[in-house]
């Protein structure tokens, strides 16, 4: 996966807020796995993964609905984003061991 910046976060949280509370990890963590995917497709092809784009979070996260950019961050984005860093950091745990 490739490098995160502020932005892959805003869209991941973007992309959690179009589906209820119980289903953001779920997306959170199809998000994750997706950039993974991609960054794995473009280092074998020298090219974008033709559905997740290059490897980012904010490309993968694209592949689903998206939010409209919240004026400010209110409490179910800080949910979404608290969700999305916790799945986030379960996973580079998990691919550490």
């Amino acid at each position: 996966m490739r490098p995160i910046y502020p932005g892959d976060l805003q869209d991941a949280s973007r992309a959690m807020l179009t589906v209820g509370a119980p289903n953001r990890e779920g997306v959170a963590l199809s998000i994750i796995k997706r950039a993974q995917i991609a960054d794995r497709y473009r280092k074998r092809f020298s090219r974008p993964h033709p559905r997740f784009g290059p490897g980012t979070i904010s490309a993968a996260a694209r592949s689903f609905p998206l939010a409209p950019v919240p004026r400010s961050c209110d409490q179910s984005y800080l949910a979404c984003m608290r969700t999305f860093l916790s799945c986030l950091a379960g996973t580079k745990e998990h691919n550490a061991s």
